[in-house]
């Protein structure tokens, strides 16, 4: 389903999108992973568990098929987005890439829609 028109259409989502969006949950895994094991200084709990579950909404995000989950994976995908940046706040790229990700998102779903996820293409 197209957020623009309501038609039952599914969309490509576009390579750097895609790519950035698989970016965004390697960059959030591999910090869930490298501030518990190699600063423990400023280590929390808490942000491991919301870095890792920014991951998986992004994740879960990505892979959600067209049709009538359109809205749920942007929903998703930004969420998870905002969450990767609240605790890793002190780095630049992570912020960074979690707004163009939302911005590279919500162009897509106002321009024609969410697509499906496809791993063929």
């Amino acid at each position: 389903m197209s957020l623009r028109n309501g038609g039952e259409t599914a969309h490509a989502l576009p390579a750097y999108a895609s790519a950035l969006g698989w970016l965004l949950v390697a960059g959030c895994g591999g910090m869930a992973v490298y501030v518990p094991v190699f600063d423990r200084v400023n280590w929390e709990p808490v942000g491991t568990i919301l870095t890792l579950a920014a991951a998986a909404l992004v994740a879960a995000g990505l892979l959600m098929r067209g049709g009538s989950a359109e809205r749920q994976a942007l929903v998703l995908i930004v969420v998870g987005a905002i969450a990767s940046g609240f605790f890793l706040i002190w780095t630049l790229v992570m912020p960074l890439l979690a707004v163009v990700l939302i911005v590279v998102i919500a162009r897509q779903a106002l321009n024609g829609g969410l697509p499906a996820a496809n791993p063929a293409n």
